[in-house]
């Protein structure tokens, strides 16, 4: 009966949110475009990180695919931007609801400014809303996706980088 203990604490301890944001930038350098060009996989071997990354992803309402090998991330382009919200968010100290209209309003202003981009979004200021822009990113694919994000994400962040980083790799062969 002695191998039989009770364990005292968490199995995986919570992290901080900067040495996650730190180790997905890290890990964004492996980033992989699937096959129906909608989604993005991230290897993310700390069982720490991922959970954390999960946490950010549903706390905007997203969701993580569950699938056989469980030290990858997959997301979405649309719950892709929600991360990086947080992202912002967690860097500047600001609310979520706060970065997520800087997020609206530039991207307004780029969609308004660049015609490849207008052509694909509609924007009526009245209508213009997160879920529309998250609506219209799904539909246009990661590649639209990636490059209305790296013209639009107000600052030099995080965010920015990360969004930079996956489109170079992606795209730009």
């Amino acid at each position: 009966m002695h191998s039989l203990k009770i364990k005292q604490g968490p199995k995986y301890a919570p992290m901080d949110k900067q040495a996650v944001q730190e180790v997905f930038l890290e890990k964004a350098q492996f980033a992989r475009l699937e096959e129906d060009g909608k989604r993005i996989s991230i290897p993310v071997y700390d069982p720490n990180v991922f959970i954390e990354l999960e946490h950010l992803i549903e706390s905007q309402n997203g969701y993580v695919e569950v699938q056989l090998n469980p030290k990858i991330l997959t997301v979405r382009i649309d719950q892709f931007i929600g991360l990086l919200i947080c992202f912002h968010a967690i860097e500047t100290n600001k609310e979520v609801k706060t970065v997520q209209q800087e997020y609206i309003k530039s991207i307004q202003e780029v969609v308004k400014r660049e015609k490849k981009f207008s052509e694909k979004l509609e924007i009526k200021e009245s209508s213009f809303s997160f879920k529309q822009i998250q609506k219209n990113l799904l539909e246009n694919g990661v590649e639209f996706g990636l490059e209305l994000l790296v013209e639009a994400i107000p600052g030099g962040g995080m965010a920015k980088k990360v969004t930079e980083t996956l489109f170079k790799l992606l795209f730009k062969k």
